[in-house]
């Protein structure tokens, strides 16, 4: 029994000890198998197509797009192509292959439409181009002008305000001499009438005091004389002794007079005929400020004249400027508003241009097919048909790297 129990072994005798593989490295695995599994192809659905019709209609299309055949010319090819073109060229009869001849015809002429159309529009492109050129020109030469006018409205203003303020100065001036005048005619005048009083003062007055002359019943009027005439020699600063003898020596008559009183006298009556010159000299001197003053005042009033009149002028120099410069300004605008209807030509054009473009491939690819039509019938569109499919059906779709495939797996697990 001992025996037997020591021939017994385990699982772990039996076996090599050996670690059990990880969920990633068997994601792997399936993996590299998928990946050298060959691809599957696409599922073809079967459709119940005619190629040949198909081939057929999208070629008179064209003729209805080209603008190449009349309506009833397009339904009588409508009709009598498919019974001409679907047997091969060598099973044709005449009228067939005529009618052959002449839907090929029918295609150069759409071809040559398309072509043209194309023509037009690179020729339109290139105008554009060339319109987008002188206008960048002309925008470069319109933005130094305005900037250029701009500069010439600055001076012109400044120069304005200059001539304002040289106005605003010389009528400070020439209202000065006003002033001044005003001044010299209102002294001239009060000095002339002095003069005219003490004329009449001395030839009338101090006459008849001197020569004692008035009548002893106006002795009133006497004494107010001689009060006047004391006054004056106060003012004009004569000597005491003189003015206080002067009323006695006036009491009497000349041949009366002592010789104080003869001398006091004579020493008033020299005073009041220099008095009488000096006023006459001072009048004459008033005379010839006034005619100088005025002058004056008239060669300001000229100085005024001259600086309103370009005053004025520099007024209209800065209104052309403005106005030269609002018109600069509107021309460069026009002319970017012109390089921005430009952009959206040119923009339009490209787009119709690709179209055409675009279009004129689709009419060589059916012209092409056409030609096989031509060539073969029926047959030759069927087999186009299917060398497209097959072509499509070599296009397989490539699996993921394996590294994105055992990621996806491990996140589904």
């Amino acid at each position: 029994m001992a025996s037997k129990r020591n021939a017994v072994k385990t699982p772990a005798a039996s076996k090599e000890n050996k670690a059990p593989p990880t969920k990633k490295a068997k994601v792997m695995e399936e993996v590299a198998k998928e990946i050298k599994a060959p691809p599957k192809k696409k599922a073809k659905v079967v459709e119940e197509v005619d190629r040949f019709q198909e081939a057929l209609d999208a070629t008179l299309a064209l003729l209805a797009d080209g603008e190449v055949a009349t309506e009833s010319e397009r339904n009588a090819l409508r009709v009598a192509a498919p019974f001409a073109l679907r047997v091969g060229e060598n099973d044709r009869h005449p009228y067939q292959a005529q009618l052959a001849t002449m839907v090929s015809n029918l295609l150069q002429r759409v071809e040559q439409v398309k072509k043209h159309a194309i023509e037009r529009e690179e020729a339109r492109a290139t105008q554009i181009e060339s319109e987008k050129s002188v206008n960048s020109s002309t925008l470069t030469d319109l933005a130094a002008k305005e900037k250029e006018r701009y500069q010439a409205k600055e001076t012109a203003n400044a120069n304005l305000s200059a001539a304002r303020e040289g106005l605003v100065l010389v009528k400070k001036a020439h209202a000065t001499a006003r002033e001044t005048m005003s001044g010299l005619e209102a002294e001239h005048e009060q000095t002339t009438s002095e003069k005219a009083q003490m004329e009449s003062f001395v030839t009338e007055t101090w006459t008849q005091l001197k020569e004692c002359s008035i009548p002893g019943n106006q002795w009133r009027l006497k004494n107010k004389h001689i009060e006047r005439i004391v006054e004056i020699m106060n003012k004009s600063g004569t000597e005491a002794s003189c003015t206080l003898a002067l009323p006695v020596s006036l009491k009497d008559k000349p041949e009366q007079r002592g010789l104080i009183a003869t001398k006091c006298i004579e020493h008033v009556d020299d005073q009041l005929n220099r008095f009488v010159k000096e006023l006459s000299e001072k009048v004459e001197g008033h005379s010839d400020n006034v005619t100088e003053k005025m002058k004056m005042t008239q060669e300001a009033l000229e100085h005024v004249t001259k600086a309103e009149g370009e005053r004025d002028e520099r007024e209209n120099d800065a209104v052309a400027a403005e106005n030269a410069l609002l018109e600069a300004s509107e021309e460069h605008k026009a002319m970017i508003r012109n390089g921005k209807q430009l952009d959206g030509h040119a923009k339009a054009v490209d787009s119709k241009l690709a179209a055409f473009k675009d279009n004129y491939t689709t009419v060589r690819s059916v012209m092409a097919r056409f030609e096989v039509i031509v060539e073969r019938g029926e047959a030759g569109a069927v087999d186009t048909e299917v060398a497209q499919e097959d072509q499509e059906d070599h296009q397989v779709e490539q699996p993921p790297p394996m590294q994105a495939q055992v990621e996806e797996r491990m996140l589904v697990c």
